[in-house]
């Protein structure tokens, strides 16, 4: 019950910008940084090939589909 009045009372001090990125966190897919993306979350977006960085203001959470190249995750992370 504590740490659901936490959440509310930060939720009630931040900002529009990171109102927004809390309710509506960004996706960015790594693996096509070539191509623009506009950062919404959609199931679309999501690849089994792919790694995805989560942004929702306060963490960066990196999300790594089954099927990504080996080699791009040793470019990625060295």
């Amino acid at each position: 019950a504590e740490s659901r009045v936490v959440a509310l009372r930060r939720l009630a001090w931040l900002g529009m910008e990171e109102l927004t990125l809390q309710l509506y966190p960004r996706l960015i897919p790594l693996h096509t940084l070539a191509e623009i993306h506009d950062g919404r979350l959609s199931q679309e977006m999501i690849s089994r090939e792919g790694v995805h960085l989560l942004c929702d203001g306060q963490r960066l959470l990196l999300q790594f589909g089954v099927g990504v190249e080996p080699a791009f995750l040793q470019a990625l992370l060295g």
